[in-house]
């Protein structure tokens, strides 16, 4: 079974840097300010 990351905008809070980005081990997480952070589906 693969696994698929999924953020929920309404359950992350956007008012600090995402500390998943850092522990991301393909670097697949980026962020824009504070907003929720996006997921690269290609960068696995």
């Amino acid at each position: 079974m693969e696994k698929v990351l999924k953020i929920i905008v309404e359950k992350c809070p956007q008012n600090h840097k995402c500390p998943a980005i850092k522990v991301c081990p393909v670097g697949a997480l980026s962020q824009e300010g504070f907003n929720a952070p996006k997921i690269d589906h290609q960068n696995r």
